[in-house]
């Protein structure tokens, strides 16, 4: 528990737990999302295919029938999968998501090679689908592009597996391209999505003043903690950490100092723990550290490592040098227990 990370390392750290936790709740929403628009998107390329055989005089065959079985099939496919996951535990969202995504080009594929080929009415649909994708599921570029280029492969793997090579030309070189783009597009999209998304979550998260979490993204972390049933009943502590007579430090010396007397015990109490470990402000002068995997005797020394490096340190206000002092209190406990984070919190 004496292992001290550097300023760099301990970014990183904080940003580690943040992402894991965020990445999958947003992976299994674009699940969801990609279930309930796939439930929806695919009739309405039936009723369009339906409509494209209308306008070309073409009475009902086996081809139209394959298209509906396949449709009727992928829907079937989506609704059963949104059943069986709403509500319960998703293990690995983006790779269930993948799947149907692939499998949804697939479908895409063998439909259009039965309903004019490249330029299908499902054809056009694979572009605003595979975009479509690319803004619900989260990780950029890095996690999209794999499964969007799949999608394409797949889509043109099926489509020229039945119909050839044959009647290929111009336009259906164009449609390829025009498909490419969509992917391209998606891609884009994707990584620009989440840079956005990261701005003002971290924004969201992160307290101004400090650089450390913010009060509600803590309590949220250990009430997660609290619940978690992967965790196996292992042991966590809190620190609560409060400065001392902090109220009279920004009546003699000021607001700005008192900010940067806030910043730089942050910035110590960050450096002093691991990177698996959350340093955040609770409120005020206050601060909560959540330790993890860390017994009561294991958070007693890091809460006096802490107490000791913030009463050394000297901090400059008005020409003068001044030092703090903090008080701690731990709390431990383990997951499963019953009680909340506030719980916790007044027993530290």
């Amino acid at each position: 528990m004496e292992n001290l990370a550097s300023k760099s390392e301990l970014q990183g750290g904080h940003d580690i737990p943040f992402k894991q936790w965020e990445h999958h709740k947003l992976a299994v929403q674009g699940l969801y999302r990609t279930c309930l628009i796939s439930s929806v998107a695919f009739p309405l390329l039936g009723i369009g295919d339906a409509i494209w055989r209308s306008a070309g005089g073409q009475a009902d065959t086996v081809e139209g029938s394959v298209v509906r079985l396949c449709v009727a099939t992928f829907c079937s496919v989506t609704a059963a999968t949104y059943v069986k996951i709403r509500g319960s535990a998703v293990s690995h969202p983006f790779l269930i998501s993948t799947v149907l995504l692939w499998l949804a080009s697939s479908v895409c594929g063998l439909s259009a090679a039965h309903t004019g080929g490249f330029t299908s009415p499902y054809g056009y649909g694979l572009a605003p689908g595979i975009l479509i994708w690319a803004m619900l599921m989260p990780g950029g570029w890095r996690q999209t592009i794999g499964p969007m280029l799949g999608a394409y492969i797949s889509y043109l793997t099926v489509l020229l597996g039945v119909v050839g090579f044959s009647t290929y030309g111009r336009a259906e070189l164009s449609m390829t391209f025009f498909q490419l783009i969509g992917v391209v597009a998606g891609i884009l999209v994707s990584e620009a999505i989440e840079k956005w998304r990261i701005r003002l979550e971290q924004a969201s998260i992160t307290d101004s003043v400090t650089g450390c979490m913010s009060r509600s993204y803590i309590i949220s972390r250990i009430d997660e903690y609290l619940r978690s049933r992967e965790r196996k009943e292992r042991v966590f502590s809190v620190l609560l950490v409060d400065l001392d007579n902090f109220k009279q430090v920004n009546d003699r010396y000021g607001h700005a100092v008192g900010d940067e007397v806030l910043s730089q015990t942050a910035s110590i109490m960050m450096s002093m723990v691991r990177n698996t470990d959350i340093c955040g402000r609770y409120g005020g002068d206050e601060f909560v550290v959540l330790l993890d995997d860390c017994n009561t005797e294991q958070a007693k020394t890091v809460a006096e490592h802490i107490r000791d490096r913030v009463s050394k340190n000297t901090i400059l206000a008005t020409k003068t040098l001044i030092t703090v002092t903090v008080s701690i209190g731990v709390a431990t406990t383990s997951s499963n227990t019953g009680i909340m984070a506030r719980d916790l919190l007044k027993m530290a």
